[in-house]
């Protein structure tokens, strides 16, 4: 698959138009586990990590790197496992990145692991790990802990400016904040080089549409020297479309 061929399924099937130049965008088609992430951190290698998969990769300019979903995977992150958060304006879908995030805080991240009960349920002694040699794992409901799950909150923020949602046709654009970009693995030595930058700030910014399926969720990586994440979601917003007329069969 090549660039041009990811963006026509996108418009085909989802009614979604990316025109992110040409000449900015690495792409080799690679739908294995090359283009696997996870989100660990020192707490939590052994537990089960939420995975993104990466299609496109655009640079918007020398310090901003975006990676665009997959979307052969599409499907997964709109199944029951994402997210842990639950906002009821949304109908109880949120952004993936939310449970991305938290596993890079060493948090659980799935209802999985909390018997299938939402995130306010989160001081529950157990948590469940389906299809793994460790069936079960005991928390220990501390003060800090408490207090850890709370700070998560603080790094997720909607962007409300009408005219960035009007110009992309979304109801929603959800940013969430990676506080341990050096905790992503993947197989590519590139992206790991990356990850590891001394003042590299990451991002998830997904644009939703509520009657839509395709996830539009991209990891944003911005070098020491960028722009701020709101200037590069205004950047963005130039090339992300959602067709308003577009009908799913």
């Amino acid at each position: 698959m090549e660039y041009a061929d990811y963006t026509s399924i996108l418009h085909k099937e989802y009614g979604l138009d990316i025109t992110f130049p040409c000449q900015n965008v690495e792409y080799d088609g690679n739908t294995g586990v090359d283009c696997i992430l996870t989100f660990a951190s020192q707490n939590n290698r052994d537990y089960l990590s939420p995975v993104y998969y990466v299609g496109p990769v655009v640079s918007l300019d020398d310090y901003c790197k975006l990676m665009l979903p997959a979307i052969d995977n599409n499907e997964i992150y709109r199944s029951d496992m994402f997210p842990m958060y639950v906002d009821p304006d949304w109908g109880g879908l949120s952004s993936p990145f939310i449970s991305m995030m938290l596993y890079n805080r060493g948090l659980g991240w799935s209802k999985y692991f909390f018997g299938g009960q939402p995130l306010d349920t989160y001081y529950s002694d157990m948590a469940s790990f389906p299809n793994t040699t460790r069936s079960t794992i005991v928390f220990d409901i501390t003060e800090e802990k408490k207090e850890n799950a709370r700070a998560v909150s603080k790094q997720v923020k909607s962007i409300q400016e009408d005219k960035i949602l009007h110009r992309s046709n979304v109801d929603d654009i959800t940013v969430v904040r990676f506080l341990a970009p050096f905790g992503l693995e993947c197989k590519r030595e590139e992206w790991l080089n990356l990850f590891q930058e001394k003042g590299l700030m990451c991002y998830g910014v997904d644009f939703c549409r509520k009657d839509s399926k395709c996830f539009m969720g991209m990891l944003v990586f911005i070098r020491k020297g960028g722009k701020t994440i709101d200037d590069y979601v205004e950047q963005i917003s130039h090339y992300v479309r959602f067709d308003p007329d577009f009908k799913l069969e």
